[in-house]
């Protein structure tokens, strides 16, 4: 029997298909009708592709959150047209009476979800169980560690904002890339500590806005974990997500960043991590960005403000080693 011919066959009597938004274009699902279309992450889809898997339907669910990052559209014709708006946001603006929101979460624990509850969601989140809201990182060894990254380690702080002000931990920016070397070693430093102590590599993400900065972090973490941007981690997570802001400078009132002025792109960057998020930046230039800086009054009120110092952060050698990297 011919292959192509045994598939739609088989196709026919399966009740469920699985498939991408693209790949439902497929030969072999042309003439296929389903009684409902159930879309996930419909918040970052285009319209265009939307539309396709929904006329093979009478119905469809859309599952997403427009609180997130929207579709990515490259083209500023296509953007100043509304091809930026997903369909789902579109719907939940035009017909709200037919949102059913989800109020329980079954990522974070109470201290991470405190963030993005206070910041975006208007405190209508819930931990879905004890356990989840309780859940912190079990270390499976007690490797010694200088006193800062015991600090940062320490499992009974969710989160914590490791603040580099009095590194002068500088961004440097050649107009082709932007990272910052001070802060990519520190993220090094903890991943190795974490690693250590018996956290699995496949349980910790780290997250930057920047590919640049993505890339010199991958230079200097020796251990093979998950580097990614911000907008490429969506729909993930880990039990630990390291994040890196980049943004430092002399003089803040300067500083400005379209990248970190997103508060979609920052809700994304909030909800990544299950057990412990660990953000490493410039408290003085961030708080430039006012969303921003009601997020380090929020970390502030956990008590997980962090200012660690030169004399704490010996990082000559490294920071050469990872400026080579560039």
């Amino acid at each position: 029997m011919d292959s192509t011919q045994y598939i739609k066959e088989k196709l026919d009597k399966i009740n469920v298909v699985a498939v991408t938004c693209l790949g439902i274009t497929s030969p072999l699902l042309t003439n296929k009708r389903f009684d409902i279309c159930i879309m996930d992450e419909a918040g970052q889809i285009t319209l265009p592709v939307c539309l396709g898997p929904l006329m093979f339907a009478s119905k469809f669910v859309l599952v997403g959150d427009h609180y997130q990052l929207p579709p990515l559209v490259q083209s500023p014709e296509a953007k100043e047209n509304g091809m930026s708006a997903s369909l789902f946001c579109r719907l939940s603006e035009a017909h709200p009476q037919a949102i059913a929101a989800l109020h329980w979460q079954y990522r974070m624990c109470a201290a991470i979800m405190e963030l993005s509850n206070a910041l975006i969601y208007g405190n209508r989140l819930r931990c879905g169980s004890t356990e989840i809201e309780n859940a912190k990182l079990k270390y499976r060894s007690s490797a010694s560690a200088p006193a800062w990254l015991m600090e940062v380690l320490n499992p009974n702080k969710p989160v914590i904002f490791i603040n580099t002000d009095l590194l002068a931990a500088y961004e440097t920016n050649d107009r082709k890339t932007l990272n910052n070397p001070i802060e990519a070693h520190i993220i090094a430093e903890v991943t190795k500590a974490l690693v250590l102590r018996g956290i699995e590599r496949q349980d910790i993400g780290i997250i930057t806005p920047y590919n640049s900065q993505a890339n010199l972090i991958q230079g200097a973490v020796s251990e093979p974990v998950e580097i990614h941007t911000i907008d490429k981690y969506q729909g993930r997570d880990k039990d630990c997500i390291l994040l890196s802001f980049v943004r430092s400078c002399e003089n803040p009132r300067n500083n400005t960043s379209s990248l970190l002025g997103d508060w979609h792109r920052i809700n994304v960057a909030l909800t990544r991590a299950k057990k412990k998020l660990i953000m490493v930046g410039s408290c003085g230039t961030l708080s430039r960005v006012p969303l921003l800086k009601l997020l380090i009054e929020k970390v502030e009120e956990l008590s997980g403000i962090l200012v660690v110092s030169k004399k704490e952060i010996n990082c000559k050698l490294e920071l050469r080693r990872c400026s080579n990297l560039r």
